[in-house]
C-alpha cells in the first residue's frame, strides 16, 4: 500500500512539474527588420541568476521552452548594438510573446571596427603571436608552408631553423609532439585549420622543460560564434607539381553547449632536390637527388564543450589524421677520377610507399572555486601514431659494369602510444599576487621494427647487420610552482619545475638495453616594467633540456644509394641550455630583443665520411658547447606608412661552436643577418593584397657554413556576397635563391645545394555561412555577463 501511495505522489509531482511550465518566444528586430543571431539571456528574479541562453535564428526569432513558473526578465546582446533589458514579467503556466527592438550604437561600431583588426604580430607577456588565419598566401599549403610566416623562421629540406637555432620544439594546441614523426606531419598536414602560431622563447615553469630553442605552439581554429555556422572551401595550385584540397568546418553553439567538427582532404604534391659534390683526394663524388612527395591527407575532428554551471565546464574532442602516398626518389651519382678506369656512374631509384595514421582523444574539466580567480584545471590526452613505410632501392651502372650494390628492401612499421595527464591549480593571493602550481605525467611506448633485406641470386635475404627491432619506453613526471606579481607598472614572475624522466631503449635484434634517467630542477624568472608611455621593458631567464628523439637513438642503418646512408646514434645525450633575454615593446608590439643562449652537448645533424670506400653517412651527434648571441628589431609598418598593416624587422644571430669532434677541434663561428617584411594593403576594385619577403646573409649550422638566400610571396583576395564568399590567389617564391652550403672539416670537403619548389600559384575559394557575429564585450560584469563571456571565449 505504501508503495502505491509513493508512486501516486511521485506521479502527481511529475505531472505538476510538467504543467507548471511556460514558454517564451518572440522576435528581435532593429530599424531594418528582423535581427538574426542575437544572444538572448533569461534571468530569474530577484537574484538575477542566468536560467538559459539562446540565439535568435536567421529570421530573428527565438523560443524558450519548459520554463518554471516565476519572475524573470530578458536581456538581448549583440556586437555593435546597445544592450537591451526587458521589463520584468511573471510566468504562470502560459506561453507569452516578447518582441524587442535593438538600437545600433554608432560610436561603439566605429570603435569595434578599429580594435577588431587583428595585427599580423602581437607581443604578449611571454610570447610572440603570429596571426596566420587571415593570411592571403600559402592558402593551400602544409604546416611547413605556414611556418614560413614566423619572423626569422627558415625552412630548408623539411627542417626548421629559427634565427640560427635548429632546436625548435613544436606543440599543437599546447601539446607535445616529441613522440611523433614531425617531419611527416609538417610536410603532409594541411594548413587550413590553423588560427595562429605562438613563438615562446622564454617559457615559464608551467611549460615542459623540453626543447632548448624556441617553442612553436600551433593553435588550431575553434568556434567563437553562437548558433549554427561554418564554412566550406576548395583550393587548387600548380607549380612544378599540382596541389588540391577541399574541406568543411561546422559548429553549433547554443546556451551552455558548443559542438564542432571539421573535415578535409588534400593532395599537395611537391618536389625537392639535393645536389652534393664531395672531394676525396683527387676524386670527385657528384650526386644529384630528386625527392618528390605525393601525400593524400585526410583529417576529421569532432568535439564538444559543455558549461555545467557558472563555475564548471567540461569538454571532449576526438581527432583523426591520416596520409597515404607513394613516390619514386631518384639519384644520379658520378665518381670522377683522374684515372679513367675508376670513373663510374650510378642510377639509383628508391620506391617509397608510406602511410601514417594519428588518433587522439582529449578531455578537460575546469572548475572556478571562487569569484577571485581560484580555479582547478584537469586535462587528459590519449594518442596513437601508427606508421607504415617500405623502400625498394635498386641501382645500376650506366656503362654496364658490375655493381657491388645489391637491390635492397626496407620495411619500417612503427607504433607509438602515449597518454598525458595534467593538473593545474591557480590561487590569487591578493589583487597583485597569483600563485600557480601543477603536475604532469607522460607515459609513452614505441615499437619500431626496421627490417632490411637484400636481393641475391633471385632471392631476398635478411640483413641482420642493418635490421633492428627497437622498443622504447619513457615516463616523465613533473611538478611546478610559479608566483606572479603584477601592478600598474611592474610584472614579476618566478617559477621552478622539477622533471623526472626515465627511458629504456631495447634492441631485440642485438639484445642491447640503454637506460637513461634524468632528474633535474629547471628554474625560470622574468621581470617587466612600463618605462614611459607605450614603451615597456622585460628581462627573462630559463633553463631547459632537449631530449633526443627516440628515432635518433635507434641503431638503424638506412642506405639511400650506393654512396650515402643514414644511421641512428645510441650514444646521443640530451642538450641543456641556459637562456636569458631582454625585450622592449611599443604599445604591446614587438620592438627590440637581445638574447643569449649557452648550450651544453648541442645536438647537431652532421655528415661523416669513409675515405677508403668513398661512402658518407648522416647522423646526429653531440658537440660540446654552442653559444648563441641574438638581437632583433621589429617595426610595425602602420606607424610609418598610413593605409597599410604589417611589419618589418631584422635579426642578427652569432653562433659559436667549441667542441672536440672526429679527433679534431671544431671551433667555428659566424654572424648571420636575417631581414623580413610582410605588408597588407588595399587595391582598387575592393581587392586586398599581401606581400612578404625574407633574406638571410648566411650562417653556421653545425659543421656546415651556408651562404645567403631569400624568398618571397604575393597574394590577393576578393570578397563577394556580403563578404561570405572569399577568393584568394597567391604566388610563392617568384623571387628566390636556394640554400647553398659548404663543408670543410676533418677529412670532408663538400659543397651542396638544397632546392625547393618555386613559382607556385594557388587559388582558394571559401564560403562562410550561418552566424558570423561575435558577442559584444559587456560593459557590466554581472553573473549573466560572465556566463556569456565564458561561452564566447576562444577555447
Amino acid at each position: 500500500m505504501k508503495t502505491i501511495q509513493l508512486t501516486a505522489l511521485l506521479s502527481i509531482s511529475i505531472i505538476c512539474q510538467c504543467i507548471c511550465q511556460s514558454t517564451i518566444s518572440g522576435t528581435i528586430t532593429d530599424e531594418n527588420g528582423p535581427l538574426g543571431y542575437v544572444n538572448v539571456v533569461l534571468h530569474s528574479l530577484p537574484d538575477s541568476n542566468t536560467v538559459t541562453v539562446i540565439a535568435t535564428d536567421a529570421n530573428g526569432t527565438y523560443q524558450m521552452e519548459a520554463i518554471q513558473n516565476g519572475s524573470y526578465y530578458l536581456e538581448a546582446l549583440m556586437l555593435s548594438y546597445v544592450d537591451l533589458i526587458s521589463e520584468s514579467f511573471q510566468l504562470e503556466n502560459e506561453s507569452i510573446i516578447l518582441d524587442m527592438n535593438m538600437v545600433e550604437e554608432t560610436n561603439l561600431l566605429n570603435t569595434v571596427e578599429i580594435t577588431a583588426r587583428v595585427p599580423l604580430l602581437e607581443q604578449k607577456a611571454d610570447r610572440l603571436v603570429v596571426n596566420v588565419a587571415k593570411s592571403l598566401t600559402s592558402v593551400n599549403g602544409s604546416l611547413l608552408d605556414v611556418m614560413k610566416k614566423v619572423p626569422g623562421m627558415i625552412v630548408v629540406n623539411g627542417k626548421l631553423n629559427m634565427a640560427g637555432n635548429s632546436s625548435v620544439t613544436i606543440l599543437i594546441n599546447g601539446r607535445s609532439t616529441q613522440y611523433l614523426d614531425m617531419e611527416s606531419l609538417l610536410r603532409e598536414m594541411p594548413s587550413d585549420n590553423i588560427e595562429k602560431i605562438e613563438v615562446i622563447t622564454q617559457p615559464g615553469a608551467e611549460f615542459e622543460a623540453a626543447g632548448t630553442g624556441p617553442i612553436i605552439n600551433i593553435v588550431l581554429k575553434s568556434n567563437k560564434m553562437y548558433g549554427i555556422n561554418g564554412n566550406v572551401f576548395a583550393g587548387v595550385g600548380k607549380g612544378e607539381t599540382s596541389k588540391r584540397s577541399v574541406g568543411m568546418n561546422l559548429s553549433y553553439r547554443q546556451g551552455f553547449l558548443n559542438v564542432y567538427g571539421n573535415a578535409g582532404i588534400s593532395n599537395n604534391k611537391s618536389n625537392e632536390r639535393f645536389l652534393l659534390d664531395r672531394t676525396i683526394g683527387e676524386t670527385v663524388y657528384n650526386q644529384q637527388n630528386s625527392i618528390p612527395f605525393d601525400p593524400t591527407t585526410l583529417r576529421i575532428n569532432v568535439g564538444a564543450d559543455y558549461y555545467i554551471s557558472k563555475k564548471q565546464e567540461v569538454g571532449l574532442s576526438l581527432k583523426r589524421s591520416s596520409s597515404e602516398g607513394d613516390r619514386i626518389q631518384t639519384n644520379l651519382s658520378k665518381i670522377i677520377s683522374p684515372f679513367e678506369d675508376e670513373n663510374r656512374t650510378f642510377n639509383t631509384t628508391n620506391a617509397v610507399d608510406r602511410g601514417w595514421e594519428f588518433l587522439s582523444g582529449d578531455a578537460y574539466y575546469t572548475i572556478k572555486l571562487d569569484t577571485n580567480g581560484q580555479k582547478l584545471e584537469l586535462d587528459l590526452n590519449i594518442s596513437q601514431f601508427d606508421t607504415e613505410k617500405s623502400n625498394l632501392i635498386t641501382s645500376e651502372e650506366q656503362d654496364g659494369r658490375s655493381n657491388n650494390f645489391l637491390d635492397t628492401k626496407y620495411d619500417q612499421p612503427g607504433l607509438t602510444k602515449f597518454w598525458v595527464g595534467q593538473l593545474d591549480y591557480t590561487l590569487p593571493l591578493s589583487k597583485s599576487i597569483e600563485f600557480k602550481t601543477g603536475a604532469k605525467y607522460t607515459d609513452a611506448s614505441i615499437d619500431n621494427n626496421f627490417r632490411s633485406e637484400f636481393l641475391k641470386e633471385g632471392e631476398w635475404n635478411f640483413n641482420e647487420d642493418e635490421s633492428n627491432h627497437y622498443l622504447f619506453d619513457e615516463t616523465i613526471g613533473a611538478l611546478y610552482t610559479k608566483l606572479n606579481y603584477s601592478s600598474k607598472d611592474w610584472n614579476v614572475t618566478a617559477g621552478l619545475r622539477y622533471e623526472d624522466s626515465r627511458s629504456i631503449g631495447y634492441s631485440i635484434t642485438i639484445d642491447s638495453t640503454l637506460n637513461r634517467d634524468v632528474e633535474k630542477l629547471f628554474p625560470s624568472a622574468s621581470i617587466s616594467k612600463k618605462i614611459s608611455g607605450p614603451i615597456s621593458a622585460a628581462l627573462a631567464y630559463s633553463y631547459r633540456i632537449n631530449r633526443p628523439n627516440y628515432t635518433t637513438l635507434n641503431p638503424f642503418v638506412l642506405a639511400l644509394d650506393p654512396l650515402t646512408s643514414e644511421r641512428g646514434n645510441t650514444n646521443l645525450l640530451p642538450e641543456l641550455t641556459h637562456s636569458s633575454k631582454f625585450t622592449l615593446t611599443y604599445d604591446g608590439q614587438p620592438f627590440f630583443n637581445l638574447e643569449y643562449r649557452d648550450t651544453k652537448d648541442a645536438i647537431v645533424y652532421v655528415t661523416e665520411q669513409n675515405d677508403d670506400t668513398g661512402e658518407a653517412s648522416a647522423t646526429n651527434v653531440n658537440l660540446d658547447n654552442l653559444k648563441q648571441y641574438n638581437g632583433s628589431l621589429f617595426l610595425p609598418l602602420e606607424m610609418f606608412i598610413p593605409g597599410i598593416t604589417g611589419y618589418t624587422g631584422v635579426i642578427a644571430n652569432y653562433n659559436k661552436y667549441d667542441s672536440e669532434y672526429l679527433n679534431e677541434t671544431f671551433d667555428r663561428s659566424k654572424l648571420s643577418i636575417t631581414s623580413f617584411i610582410q605588408v597588407k594593403f588595399q587595391l582598387p576594385l575592393g581587392l586586398s593584397a599581401e606581400a612578404s619577403g625574407w633574406y638571410v646573409s648566411g650562417g653556421q649550422d653545425g659543421i656546415i657554413d651556408f651562404g645567403h638566400m631569400y624568398g618571397s610571396e604575393f597574394g590577393v583576395q576578393k570578397k563577394l556576397l556580403d563578404d561570405k564568399l572569399s577568393v584568394n590567389l597567391s604566388w610563392s617564391d617568384p623571387i628566390y635563391r636556394y640554400w647553398n652550403g659548404n663543408l670543410n672539416f676533418a677529412n670532408m670537403q663538400a659543397t651542396m645545394q638544397s632546392q625547393w619548389e618555386i613559382n607556385v600559384v594557388e587559388m582558394r575559394v571559401s564560403y562562410t555561412f550561418g552566424n558570423q557575429h561575435l558577442k559584444k564585450k559587456e560593459k557590466r560584469q554581472g553573473r549573466a555577463s560572465s556566463i556569456i563571456q565564458r561561452a564566447s571565449e576562444d577555447k
